[in-house]
């Protein structure tokens, strides 16, 4: 035996004694973890075995070291195959797992008699087993173990879309599997063969399963990986220095006493307490820039981003920004974000299962095809909802339910995504960030994961704020429409209203005048027919007696008078009924008074009503419609007339005129029974009448009221203070011209 032969068992004792203490103080569960750490014990009994047989000078102190050694190691082979059917997920080899736990079992039984350990064999590395009549099944079981484990790397390699995910099987591949190999291998001198136990290089592949472990996480132990380099870079820089300094310190002042090392201990130790700040962190900038992650420019990001959609209130102009940052940041083979495109809720508080729809996507569409939409059933969404969190598939497979977890790795594999990242804010998922590999291959580290959480939280808020503000753009938008679309429809409301209003006030005019064409249709029969009668015989007379002239002239004279008085009712008549005209005329209101009367001359010739007519002898024009101020009037003297006793009304018609105030006043009096005050403010609306139905259409007053405004006049009605009726006032002023049109009515009608 040679020291040299005892270096590479040792080596890969503390390979497999250091993956166990890591593995086992790492609180996070890999798939497997508790199985990788066994397959680690085993491998350190393995290995103390080793160079126990190799430095032990009895051979039966040998043999019984193996043999109970065997009686452990024997479950190596059907953890080895339990640990990658469980690690990549693979599940059909159950019952196969089941029967090589059994025949280890069994094989376990023989541990201790010939059948499995003969003996032990002499080699110029020491001891090593011979093998008994049965440890071909244990060559037979390792043979099929490794042969499927192999056959799953291959499969899941091949399956897998997730570039860093292939790169951590072949490590995982190359390093334990291979070391399984290279243990199998041990056999060879077990059967006979005099080689040195290729086994004990199981250092090599331990080797590069370390650096896989450091560089793309193979077992999501990351974190304490790097702090236990920190720490332990740090203690062995610490302890050079230390022994380089006592060195030199030796040289220096080769006679020293107590008092010189308890000096230079406590200068030391000193020194060590200023600089181990900074010696941390120039040795963890190392670790980071070895191991591939440099988390430095995280925070500037974060505040970029910050700074960038604070001012952004479009929704997509965030998310954009978003996706940039991450794609760029991470240097990401592909980005996408998943946008909730509706936010209501169900009645019950929930918000409604709408498919997700692809709104920003980053990166070669040629590595990663992303689908249009990502619909989530509702277990996934609830997760997305409440978790809130960047998932990785670590956390799919090591902390959420069997279901649960094969639905969101099947979703990953579709969308292509190594970590989910979900954007709620206020109990609303916004949407959900796809995060592929990164360019390099590399595993996603704690810093990535907490950088994808705080811009992820960030963003939802900013999302939310700008659905809010874009909502109520929408809203205002929606609100201007309907404005607008209910203006319109109210000024053609008011449009049609108003040609209504014109065609009642034009037919109840014609009805005016109707009447009052009957009435005067009366009044010309009488000088007409007087006329008729006297021409007929003036021509009878002629005829018999051509002397009588006198006669003849009076009688002519006579028939000029009623023919005239004829002419006046139907002037008047035709005044009174003009339409209005857009050209204002001057008015002589005691024309339009004396018209009025002759118009109303038949109603009051039967009746014991007086009217008085008061005004001054001198009354200025005005200008104004002639036939809609006769209206005014003539509807004033009516009303008066239908209001008082037919066989003692009294009625005053007075005008005056304030030249100060440029004025000329019409008062219509009565003796009637007046107003009360509390019909007065009703008076000159539309269709409001005091009389029993079917007596008045309501549109007289209105009428009035209409014309006066037309006319810049204002009417009022009050108690008369003169015969204590009912006075209707109304004051025209003497230089207003009429106003062209009239599209609406006073709102104080």
């Amino acid at each position: 035996m040679t020291v040299a032969s005892c270096i590479p068992p040792l080596l890969s004792l503390i390979g497999f004694g250091w993956l166990a203490g890591f593995a086992a103080r790492f609180h996070s569960s890999f798939p497997g973890r508790k199985l990788f750490v066994g397959i680690c014990i085993l491998g350190c009994f393995l290995y103390i075995d080793v160079l126990i047989i190799f430095n032990i000078s009895s051979e039966t102190a040998a043999l019984w070291v193996s043999r109970i050694d065997h009686i452990f190691i024997l479950y190596l082979i059907p953890l080895y195959l339990q640990f990658f059917s469980v690690y990549l997920g693979i599940d059909r080899y159950r019952k196969v797992i089941r029967i090589v736990y059994g025949a280890s079992f069994l094989l376990m039984l023989s541990a201790p008699t010939d059948w499995l350990i003969r003996g032990m064999q002499r080699h110029d590395f020491g001891y090593w087993a011979v093998g008994g009549d049965l440890y071909w099944l244990v060559g037979l079981l390792a043979a099929c173990s490794i042969t499927i484990v192999f056959s799953m790397l291959l499969q899941a390699i091949r399956s897998t879309r997730r570039s860093v995910y292939r790169i951590k099987l072949i490590y995982m591949g190359i390093g334990f599997g291979v070391l399984g190999l290279l243990i199998g291998l041990n056999i060879l001198p077990i059967l006979g063969f005099s080689i040195y136990p290729p086994g004990n290089f199981a250092f090599i592949p331990l080797g590069i399963f370390a650096f896989g472990l450091f560089r793309y996480d193979l077992l999501g132990m990351n974190l304490l990986v790097r702090r236990g380099l920190l720490y332990g870079l740090t203690g062995l820089v610490l302890s050079a220095v230390y022994a380089t300094a006592l060195w030199s310190m030796h040289l220096v002042l080769p006679v020293s006493n107590d008092a010189s090392m308890l000096l230079f201990t406590f200068v030391f130790f000193l020194l060590v307490g200023i600089s181990i700040g900074p010696l941390q962190s120039r040795l963890q900038e190392r670790i980071d820039g070895w191991i591939g992650r440099d988390a430095r420019q995280y925070p500037a990001i974060i505040r970029a981003l910050s700074r960038d959609i604070v001012t952004l209130q479009e929704s997509h102009r965030i998310v954009e920004r978003l996706v940039d940052t991450v794609h760029a940041s991470m240097k990401l083979t592909a980005c996408a974000f998943y946008r909730n495109q509706h936010m209501e809720q169900e009645p019950d508080g929930d918000e409604k299962q709408e498919a997700l729809k692809l709104a920003v996507f980053r990166g070669s569409s040629s590595e990663t095809v992303f689908p249009e939409t990502y619909r989530p059933d509702v277990a996934v969404r609830q997760t997305l909802l409440t978790h809130a969190k960047t998932i990785s598939i670590e956390t799919v497979q090591t902390r959420m339910g069997a279901s649960l977890s094969k639905q969101l790795l099947a979703d990953m594999e579709t969308l292509g995504a190594s970590l989910i990242v979900p954007l709620v804010c206020q109990h609303h998922l916004h949407g959900v960030l796809i995060v592929s590999d990164k360019i390099s291959g590399e595993p996603f580290t704690s810093e990535d994961i907490r950088l994808l959480d705080i811009l992820a939280g960030q963003s939802a808020l900013a999302l939310e704020n700008a659905i809010t503000m874009e909502q109520l753009r929408n809203l205002n938008q929606e609100l201007e429409h309907k404005v607008a679309e209910r203006t319109r429809s109210l000024q053609e409301a008011l449009e049609n209203t108003r040609r209504m209003q014109e065609q009642m006030i034009r037919s109840e005019s014609l009805a005016s005048i109707g009447t009052l064409v009957a009435g005067t249709a009366h009044e010309l029969n009488n000088p007409l027919a007087s006329a008729d009668s006297l021409v007929q015989s003036v021509l009878e007379e002629l005829r018999e007696n051509p002397e009588i002239l006198p006669d003849i002239l009076e009688d002519l004279a006579f028939i000029r008078r009623q023919l005239g008085k004829a002419r006046d009712i139907v002037r008047s008549l035709l005044g009174l009924s003009r339409q209005h005209s857009e050209t204002p005329e001057s008015i002589h209101l005691p024309d339009v008074i004396q018209d009025a009367l002759k118009v109303l001359h038949n109603r009051l010739k039967h009746t014991c009503i007086r009217i008085d007519v008061v005004q001054p002898e001198t009354i200025p024009e005005f200008p104004g419609s002639f036939g809609d101020i006769g209206r005014l009037v003539l509807n004033l003297v009516d009303n008066a007339i239908q209001a008082v006793d037919p066989r003692k009304g009294i009625i005053q018609l007075e005008v005056s005129v304030d030249f100060e105030g440029r004025r000329i006043i019409f008062r219509c009096d009565d003796n009637g029974p007046g107003l009360p005050p509390d019909i007065r403010k009703d008076l000159f609306k539309p269709f409001f009448t005091t009389k029993p139905p079917g007596q008045g259409t309501g549109l007289g007053l209105y009428i009035c009221h209409e014309i006066a405004v037309r006319h810049g006049a204002h009417i009022q009605v009050e108690t008369s203070p003169i015969l204590g009726g009912a006075r209707f006032q109304v004051t025209f002023p003497m230089d207003t011209p009429i106003e062209p049109s009239r599209r609406t009515h006073n709102a104080n009608l």
